[in-house]
């Protein structure tokens, strides 16, 4: 009897052993059948609400709730669990199901912006940016407004012509400007006033270095503005290269000047043709795929400079990389004529990076011609027309400041003494 017995207590440990599987998986089983039921009353309460009906909706959803758990002994206790669950939980499933729903309405109205502003053409997104600004004018100061669509629309172009434009506007904005009543001038001009301003600019076409920096320095002066002053001066520049070629012309100097064309959309070069023959400079017009061969006769290149990066590297107009480099080849000195306002601490490697982008058509709309790919949209080919790119401080001999002429390895010191002019 004895071995029997232990035979039979050997074979009732591994039954325990193997019933636990079982036991196991009824659990798992009562588990999904709770969150099922929660499922289920949750929308069916939703259905009462909507209908007027939610007391016999709850009914339903707590008969149906106790009749899965009375299904069998073994699992009674997790049946009875899951009731109790289940009801405890109705409401925040309620709760927690009508927050998802706003979420994923959200998210898909998100996405579907996402998908329809991939799957538009290039004009079509052109359209829909100049439509959302027309839209922001409303609640803008005309000058602002107006000054915004010429960024858009490059009809001002040039980092100087567009700083010029930015500071006469803003010294027109602020004139109009009065201080609220128990409000502090520097503070409220800047925060509630200029802000909004500056960003409808920005979201028109981005901030250039120099416009930043005069930026920055306005608000610093208005920080110091005393209590009771309402008027503030601000000062504006030109641009240096004509100022400087004007200056050597006035002093008797005798030069020819060949006006290089980067971008025949933008007609800055044509800008500056004017400006020289009218001053008395004998002059010459090329575009940029010419300029290979005026380095044969050229003695000195002169460069116009967006921003001066920290560490020497030129920002400027799309072209300038160019000259620069075929200068070098012909071992040219490379003079680039540039305000200090115009150095930042910043540092751009290249300029596939933080490069504002025009319009693709302009590079195929030539003087008013056939468009030389007028279907460049339908056989998928995208036109990158960035408009700056950076010259190699490598390529610069010199920098042509109103500090005096500078070596590329002076514009941190400069920064340096910027600093501590701010901090006196």
């Amino acid at each position: 009897m004895k071995p029997s017995g232990e035979g039979e207590g050997g074979g009732g440990g591994v039954v325990g052993g193997s019933g636990e599987q079982p036991k196991l998986k009824a659990q798992l089983k009562a588990e999904r059948r709770a969150i099922q039921e929660r499922q289920r009353a949750g929308k069916e309460a939703k259905k009462a609400e909507a209908t007027g009906g939610g007391g016999a909706a709850a009914g339903a959803a707590s008969a149906s709730a106790g009749g899965s758990g009375g299904g069998g002994g073994g699992s009674a206790a997790s049946g009875g669990k899951k009731d109790a669950s289940g009801a405890a939980s109705k409401k925040d499933t309620k709760g927690g199901e009508g927050a998802s729903a706003a979420d994923d309405k959200a998210k898909a109205k998100k996405k579907s912006s996402k998908v329809e502003g991939v799957n538009l053409s290039e004009e079509q997104r052109w359209v829909m940016k100049e439509k959302e600004m027309l839209t922001r004018g409303f609640k803008i100061d005309d000058g602002i407004f107006n000054l915004g669509f010429q960024f858009l629309h490059p009809q001002i172009v040039g980092a100087d012509a567009r700083c010029v434009a930015l500071l006469t506007t803003l010294k027109e904005v602020i004139a109009k400007y009065k201080t609220p009543e128990e409000k502090e001038l520097s503070r409220d001009l800047e925060k509630n006033f200029l802000a909004p301003c500056i960003k409808y600019i920005n979201d028109c076409r981005p901030l250039s270095t120099s416009m930043g920096n005069a930026i920055k320095h306005l608000k610093q002066q208005i920080s110091q503005i005393p209590q009771g002053t309402e008027d503030e001066k601000v000062s504006v520049c030109s641009s240096l290269i004509s100022q400087v070629l004007k200056f050597a012309h006035d002093k008797g100097k005798q030069f020819r000047v060949v006006v290089v064309e980067g971008r025949h959309v933008q007609k800055v070069g044509k800008t500056m043709l004017r400006y020289l023959v009218r001053c008395g400079i004998p002059c010459s017009y090329i575009y940029i795929g010419s300029a290979s061969h005026a380095m044969r006769e050229t003695t000195k290149v002169f460069l116009g400079a967006a921003a001066m990066f920290a560490i020497g590297d030129m920002h400027s107009r799309t072209g300038n990389a160019m000259i620069a480099a075929l200068a070098k080849a012909n071992n040219i000195p490379v003079l680039v004529c540039c305000e200090s306002y115009k150095f930042t601490d910043k540092v751009q490697l290249s300029s596939g990076s933080s490069n504002q982008q025009a319009q693709g058509k302009d590079l195929i709309n030539i003087c008013h011609r056939t468009p030389i790919i007028p279907n460049y949209e339908e056989i998928n080919l995208h036109l990158s027309n960035i408009l700056y790119d950076v010259t190699h401080s490598g390529y610069i001999t010199a920098l042509v400041t109103e500090l005096g002429m500078l070596p590329c390895t002076s514009v941190p010191v400069v920064l340096r003494r910027q600093e501590d002019k701010n901090t006196l």
